[in-house]
């Protein structure tokens, strides 16, 4: 009987192109261990996500609430005098 074709078989090695999240989860990856290797502290990554989402929470919470308000009066609000 045949080999089972396996990812390689099917995409060719080095075939970037099968999985285009690649380069991403290279990059997060690559950032991961050079935090935890600058900071000898294998936190370091959580610690950099939850700064960034306290600074998310903090600029959603400023943003001004425009829900019931039609667009055009939106517009004219935001203009320039």
């Amino acid at each position: 009987m045949g080999k089972e074709a396996g990812p390689e078989d099917r995409h060719g090695p080095g075939d970037h192109h099968a999985d285009p999240g690649l380069p991403d989860r290279r990059r997060r990856q690559f950032l991961s261990t050079w935090m935890i290797s600058r900071t000898g502290n294998n936190l370091a990554p959580a610690f950099y996500i939850t700064g960034v989402a306290i600074v998310v929470l903090i600029v959603t919470f400023s943003l001004k609430e425009t829900a019931g308000i039609p667009l055009n009066q939106i517009d004219e609000e935001s203009r320039p005098n």
